[in-house]
């Protein structure tokens, strides 16, 4: 099997990869690093021109590419002291995994390499039986997890980066990981020289950290019950907006889910009409607080700082020393491109129908050997467990195939025992 990846891997970085060098300015600046499909884990090189670098990814066919945030005065050194820090753009990462969708408990499976003890959904850092942190994880994306995704990437940068902070669309680069999410870089001589605790300070406003006890403050101080107006910006102004969403537009399901009491939900969609007038008055004011208590409006604050805030890995903005997986690059989870995109192609973007590089090989002849498949689309293919039985060899197109063989859950079998 893997002989095979590897060869169709090399035929991707000889014929079809190309970098735009401007991605990754300067380069020659740049620490890159390979993980080969042995699992090996080669850092520390350097390339002066993008030529050079597809001779070595030719060569070498690694699983994974990868190259820093960090600019350094010499990024080959092999020890990071060494290398002479010179700035680090400021990094987001987007990931379903970290984004609590209900979809997980459909098609993600985890078990605890330990115990055996297993379960469904979002998987805990630590088997909630024996405690070990040696978790077996199977996850698989689906339209919902897709359209989360990009939900939680329009917030990061329409909302936050462009936003909250004015950013352009040309200080960002923007790419689909090739796999469950999307990266962005900001590419700002303002930001590149943060340093790890003022970048941490940025996490915590794009999460909304500490929102819900600034509301609630000011509700129960001097501003008892004034309301935050619709155009106000930052944080208040995003508060004042999704509260009106949620009262506008929630039932009292909905309302209960997100723990009102049944009486305070009863109350809101009763009196809504008159709620949502006091929220647009001029002088905007919370009253309803008076009715349906403090706990419950907090319950409403959160639901708004959690619809408002941008999910991303605290740690890849943090560091300023990261790697990110290389655009154009192949994602050794999924055979997938890391694929580069201008803000205006996000809007029809659809990872799971984009061409892969893969589909000139035809059919590959597999067999599925996991009953934890899920439902996918890879480069406009569909895959379907259930008239896919476990064990039977069966042919699926290139891309598909290479998906499945990577993620683990098939093998590859001759051609003449397929039919």
């Amino acid at each position: 099997m893997e002989r095979l990846i590897k060869r169709m891997f090399r035929d991707y970085y000889s014929k079809a990869f190309s970098l735009n060098e401007s991605l990754v300015s300067p380069i020659e600046r740049r620490e890159f690093g390979v993980q080969f499909f042995d699992g090996l884990m080669q850092r520390h090189l350097s390339f002066a021109a993008g030529e050079e670098l597809r001779s070595f990814l030719t060569s070498k066919v690694p699983k994974g590419v990868y190259y820093s945030s960090a600019c350094y005065e010499n990024p080959a050194a092999k020890e990071m002291e060494l290398k002479g820090w010179v700035c680090a753009d400021l990094s987001f990462d987007i990931d379903v995994d970290h984004i609590p969708t209900k979809c997980k408990q459909e098609h993600d499976w985890w078990r605890c390499k330990n115990c055996g003890y297993e379960g469904r959904g979002m998987s805990p850092p630590r088997c909630p039986i024996c405690g070990s942190e040696r978790m077996e994880r199977h996850t698989w994306i689906c339209d919902k997890c897709q359209h989360e995704a990009k939900e939680h990437l329009y917030r990061l940068v329409d909302d936050f980066l462009m936003g909250d902070l004015g950013l352009s669309p040309k200080q960002l680069i923007i790419t689909f990981s090739g796999h469950r999410g999307y990266h962005v870089r900001v590419v700002s001589d303002e930001y590149s020289r943060l340093d790890p605790e003022s970048r941490g300070l940025l996490i915590e406003y794009i999460l909304g950290l500490g929102v819900k006890e600034l509301v609630l403050e000011e509700v129960s101080g001097r501003r008892r019950y004034r309301a935050y107006p619709l155009d106000e910006l930052g944080w208040r102004g995003r508060v004042a907006r999704l509260l009106y969403e949620v009262i506008s537009g929630y039932s009292v399901e909905e309302l209960l889910e997100i723990g009102l009491s049944e009486d305070a939900a009863r109350f809101i969609v009763r009196n809504r009409v008159g709620i949502l007038r006091q929220l647009e008055a001029r002088r905007p004011s919370w009253s309803f607080i008076k009715v349906i208590g403090r706990r419950n409006f907090e319950s409403l604050v959160e639901e708004a700082r959690f619809r408002g805030a941008a999910i991303i890995d605290e740690r890849v903005t943090r560091d300023v020393k990261r790697l990110l997986r290389l655009p154009g690059s192949l994602h050794g989870s999924t055979g997938m491109m890391v694929k580069p995109l201008s803000y205006s192609e996000l809007e029809g973007f659809n990872p799971m129908e984009m061409p892969s590089p893969f589909e000139r090989f035809g059919d590959l002849c597999i067999k599925i050997t996991s009953k934890r498949t899920y439902k996918v689309t890879v480069g406009g293919y569909k895959y379907d467990p259930a008239s896919n039985p476990v064990g039977r060899p069966l042919k699926l197109p290139a891309p598909l195939a290479i998906y499945l063989l990577l993620k683990g859950h098939a093998e590859v079998v001759g051609d003449g025992d397929c039919t």
